[in-house]
Formats: C-alpha cells, structure tokens, sequence
C-alpha cells in the first residue's frame, strides 16, 4: 500500500501569510480550475463559533497554493474578495470568489464596444495595449505572439475582438490571475 498523502496549504491576504492564524479555524479549501471563459473558483470554510476570525478587506487579493508534504506547494491561484458570507450554526465564514468576474470594473470595461483598426501587427502586439489599456498582464501562447495580421478592423468590446480573432487559432481568451 502507498505512502498516505497530507494536504499541505499557504492562504495570504494581500500579500500577508494567514495559514498558521487560520489553522485552529480551517475547515476545507477548494478551488476549481474551470475551461474556456468560465472564471476559476475559490470556496474557503472557517469555522468561528467564537467569532475571532477578522473579516477580510472587500477587494483584498487572495492567494492560494495546495500541494501535499512531500511534493510541496503547487501553482498559487489569486482571487478577488468581494465579499464574506457568515452561516451557521455551526458558525461558519464561507469566502467565496472567481478569479475574476465579468462584473468587475476592469473586465466590463474590457467588454465596452470600441470601433477602430489595427494594421500590421501581431497577436502579441495587440494583446499587450488591450492589456495596459484595461490593466492587466499580457500572457500569450509563444506560438500564438507573432501571428501576423495586415490589417484588422474591430467593431465590438475588446474581449469580443480577441476572442473572434484567436478562436481561428484554436484558442481562447480569459481574464485570469491579473493576467489576459
């Protein structure tokens, strides 16, 4: 029979380590990595029947990394807060969050229409100024960023733009991480 596996985790709140203040409190974690558009999730359970868990900041940047002892953390995943939902009995903090929401200032701006034309530019060339223009980190396919296009004209939101352009390619975009 095999070695047993322990789940090891590292939760932090703007960037401040809360792992070992949360520990007595720890219920489950969970994060779902979902395809396509579909933003990924996070569900965090505290129990707090005795009420000492500080509430999160609304916005606060929460990361999470999973892994087990032996092989260690994993890719940390970093969500928005935007809100705490408190259920009981037993008393319960549930924090539950998508890594980024279509209803977020920064992604409805990006699904504003906008009329104009790109010419002689790749994929990477385009991606980077929809990125700074809307704040978030470009990240492109290596062998998508140099994909050539004489000329282009866009009629729709940025992230309709994108999505017409790299669904040829066989991709897809998505706001994610801080990144585009």
């Amino acid at each position: 029979m095999g070695a047993e596996l322990k789940p090891i985790y590292q939760i932090t709140v703007d960037g401040l380590d809360v792992s070992r203040h949360i520990e007595s409190h720890f219920v489950s974690v969970s994060t779902t990595d979902n395809k396509g558009q579909e933003s990924d999730s996070l569900t965090l359970v505290l129990e707090d029947s005795n009420g000492q868990i500080p509430m999160p900041p609304d916005k606060a940047a929460i990361t999470v990394a999973m892994g087990d002892a032996e092989q260690g953390l994993g890719l940390a995943r970093v969500f928005t807060l935007s809100g705490v939902q408190l259920a009981g009995p037993p008393d319960r903090m549930v924090i539950s969050r998508s890594s980024a929401s279509w209803q977020d200032a920064a992604v409805s701006a990006i699904q504003s229409r906008k009329t104009r034309s790109w010419d002689r530019v790749t994929l990477g060339e385009i991606v980077s100024v929809i990125t700074q223009e809307h704040g978030y980190k470009p990240e492109v396919a290596p062998e998508l960023a140099d994909e050539y296009f004489e000329h282009l004209s866009q009629t729709n939101s940025d992230i309709h733009f994108l999505n017409s352009i790299v669904s040829d390619l066989g991709a897809i975009v998505r706001p994610c991480y801080g990144t585009l």
